[in-house]
């Protein structure tokens, strides 16, 4: 399988000065398992096979999409956010222990986005599974909302989030394989706008300030 990937660049008081580590998080095959890894670098060139700090072992022929990693409990340390098949862990970044798992029949099609959508200075965690789009609070793991397009298929673009009405709130916009994009309140989760196109809408949605009016 491709390899996944995804790092972050941390400095550690409890080793040495100019020890740098970087967590890589990445996804294996090695027949007949796969696991999920992560290994330790340090800033010696002279290393040439990365150091295993845990492993976490899922089954042959799951799609498993692009991890992410986010301290989304607001502890200091990462998690490991991994949708893999019809399952969704959230590992810890430390020794790879499960944290919380989510399970959906209609399999988790998107990575995971995170960030305060309701403006409690917390992190919630969003993602869809099936034919629903899911916010949980990231400390306590607790469902805020969860919002149905109600289409027949499902949605496996990554939903992307940002101030789009312009209103100081983060809205929630992604778009389904049915040719619909929505943008919901952050909040509640109720729809603000949905836009139809002419063809299926795989990625994720970008936001910016196109025509220089000061929105996005």
């Amino acid at each position: 399988m491709i390899a996944l990937s995804n790092f972050r660049l941390l400095h550690s008081s409890e080793v040495k000065k100019f020890l740098l580590m970087i967590i890589l998080i990445f996804l294996i095959s090695s027949a007949p398992e796969n696991y999920l890894l992560s290994s330790l670098y340090n800033n010696d060139t002279t290393i040439n096979s990365p150091i295993v700090l845990w492993k976490y072992k899922i089954s042959m022929g799951l799609l498993v999409f692009p991890l992410n990693m986010d301290d989304i409990d607001g502890d200091g340390e990462l998690e490991v956010l991994a949708p893999i098949g019809l399952d969704l862990f959230i590992l810890s970044g430390k020794d790879g222990d499960i944290e919380w798992h989510f399970y959906e029949d209609g399999g988790i099609e998107t990575s995971v986005t995170t960030g305060d959508v309701n403006g409690d200075a917390e992190k919630e965690i969003v993602f869809i599974a099936g034919i629903r789009l899911y916010v949980y609070n990231g400390r306590d793991k607790l469902l805020l909302w969860n919002y149905s397009a109600f289409e027949t298929s499902g949605m496996i673009a990554t939903p992307t989030l940002g101030d789009v009405e312009g209103d100081g709130q983060t809205e929630i916009v992604f778009g389904t394989d049915e040719g619909n994009v929505y943008c919901l309140n952050g909040e509640d989760g109720s729809l603000l706008w949905n836009y139809t196109v002419s063809g299926e809408v795989v990625s994720s949605p970008a936001l910016g300030d196109v025509d220089g009016d000061g929105r996005l």
